[in-house]
């Protein structure tokens, strides 16, 4: 693998990506920052500071977040999308299609496949539950409508606003969760719906417009409780936004 480097780069944008780190670590390299970015889909754009050395990954960018002035000077704000795979040595993991919470590490069983994809352990949860999100399959699905994680909440029980519904509960298979988002997702493409949840691992509720403030984010340390693999749990609603 090719080692990272420091390198100065002009035309910060002056703002920084706030609430939607997923990730932080130590690196002296701003390079090395944007190429563990760039090796996992879920990353849209990093932070780095350079007095700490603390490089912090996000899942949302600067155009999908609330930023805010950037008032210490040694904090860079980037989209990954401004940064090369030629720049930072991707190597076999150009262009990659890991399914978006997996890593991207080089080296495959073929030409073909010239990396693999795994698992992210050292993702650190946050309030709403998106930021470790585990799929199923190696690569992204094809024929799927492209959906965005909103956030995990415990859910009201009339699941107020929510007007459409179909109950996937049959069709789960324990083996590969995500193809009940999938299919939910689907069923809120097919009615041109904006928003879809799933409750009790199994139930789809669809709708055209935002929450209501009954509506409370599920705490980090309840993720692996009530926000299974995605989904939630019973009294608990998993909200999708279709892109």
């Amino acid at each position: 693998m090719t080692s990272c480097y420091w390198e100065s780069f002009n035309n910060l944008s002056g703002k920084v990506v706030m609430n939607a780190s997923y990730f932080s670590f130590s690196t002296s390299s701003l390079l090395c920052c944007a190429r563990r970015c760039k090796s996992q889909r879920k990353c849209l754009s990093i932070n780095y500071d350079t007095i700490e050395r603390d490089c912090i990954l996000n899942f949302k960018s600067h155009v999908s977040s609330n930023t805010q002035l950037d008032t210490s000077s040694h904090i860079r704000s980037y989209d990954i999308s401004i940064w090369s795979d030629e720049v930072l040595f991707m190597g076999g993991c150009s262009n990659h299609s890991c399914r978006y919470d997996l890593i991207c590490n080089e080296g495959g069983s073929d030409q073909k496949m010239p990396y693999t994809c795994v698992q992210d352990t050292q993702c650190q949860w946050n309030d709403g539950c998106t930021a470790c999100l585990q799929g199923s399959g190696q690569t992204i699905q094809a024929n799927t409508p492209n959906y965005v994680a909103v956030g995990c909440y415990h859910a009201p029980n009339t699941n107020t606003g929510f007007n459409n519904y179909v109950n996937l509960r049959s069709q789960i298979n324990w083996h590969d969760i995500g193809a009940t988002i999938r299919a939910c997702a689907l069923e809120a493409k097919n009615r041109m719906l904006l928003y879809f949840g799933i409750e009790f691992y199994g139930e789809c509720y669809m709708r055209n417009d935002t929450l209501e403030a009954s509506y409370r984010l599920v705490s980090a340390s309840k993720c692996t409780e009530r926000c299974v693999l995605g989904v939630g749990a019973q009294h608990t609603l998993f909200v999708y936004q279709l892109q």
